[in-house]
């Protein structure tokens, strides 16, 4: 009761602290360098897609980010030009994404590296190098419908081989009807229990798993489904970092006081990675596995 009434006074305390002081004061905060934010992956297995951005200078701005039209973007293996992108700001088949830079019929290749050139006008030369990793199959998916906490969930066992004596990184989301899945994991890879619903992805390495056959278990939050594709993506040890500085970014942004239905930004920013040269964001090389599983269960029958 001690400890309870002690952690009421703490967060009392924030929260006047926080809101305590009404008047009104006037920060001009200095303008950072605008730079040219890059978001790109090589995958063996689809065209080569790029995206770039104009970042903005005021912290404070909400509006959106504007996309740069006007780059001359090119990628070498070696010495040679391995491809040059043109820029598509209706972009078809990708009419769900924003406006790419895209070189279509050009397949990356595993094992090799890939060079990065970017040239906006006003701009130093951007650079960036990958490799493109090998791929690792989902072997199984083995599925039941379950209850928890009067609610019902598909929980997926996903086993898939690591690959020996290297490091290895992975990506896994699920995808139903073109849309990412929300579901919950307490899998030992990510140290405690793991909800997916602002970021529908998982990141984790092989520190755990070198070498082995390893069984991931997650829950799928929508029952009513026919099928769900399951994705597993060996990725770069950089898009790793990448991903893993703003999912921790994240989640300081969205802070949680218990017990308190407000969000107070209390915690120092995250360092988000990046392999990116005169810029900001992320080249790098992925790997994709994926097996589509159907399901056929009748919750009513499940409910006798």
């Amino acid at each position: 009761m001690k400890r309870n009434l002690i952690r009421i006074i703490q967060y009392v305390f924030i929260i006047i602290f926080v809101y305590g002081c009404t008047e009104e004061v006037d920060i001009d905060l200095p303008e950072s360098e605008q730079k040219i934010f890059v978001n790109g992956y090589l995958n063996p297995g689809q065209d080569i897609q790029l995206s770039l951005f104009y970042s903005k200078p005021n912290p404070l701005d909400t509006s959106d980010y504007k996309p740069v039209d006007n780059a001359e973007v090119k990628i070498f293996h070696k010495d040679s030009l391995f491809c040059e992108l043109s820029y598509n700001d209706s972009p078809g088949e990708y009419s769900d994404k924003p406006p790419v830079y895209v070189a279509k019929n050009v397949k990356p290749r595993v094992g090799k590296k890939y060079r990065l050139h970017v040239n906006v006008p006003g701009h130093k030369t951007i650079s960036a190098e990958t490799i493109v990793p090998g791929n690792t199959k989902i072997d199984t998916v083995e599925h039941q419908l379950i209850s928890r906490n009067y609610s019902k969930y598909i929980h997926c066992n996903i086993t898939f081989q690591d690959e020996p004596e290297q490091k290895n990184f992975y990506y896994f989301n699920t995808i139903t009807h073109k849309e990412n899945d929300d579901f919950y994991s307490d899998d030992p890879l990510f140290d405690g229990e793991y909800y997916l619903f602002e970021i529908p992805y998982l990141v984790f390495n092989d520190e755990l798993i070198n070498g082995e056959s390893y069984t991931l278990g997650i829950d799928l939050f929508r029952t009513r489904i026919d099928s769900t594709i399951f994705r597993l993506f060996t990725i770069t040890e950089g898009c790793f970092l990448y991903l893993e500085s703003v999912n921790k970014q994240k989640s300081k942004d969205d802070f949680p006081i218990e017990d308190i239905e407000i969000n107070i930004p209390i915690t120092e920013p995250v360092q988000i990675y990046s392999n990116i040269k005169n810029g900001l964001g992320i080249f790098a090389g992925i790997n994709e596995s994926s097996k589509t599983v159907y399901f056929n269960y009748d919750e009513k029958k499940s409910d006798k």
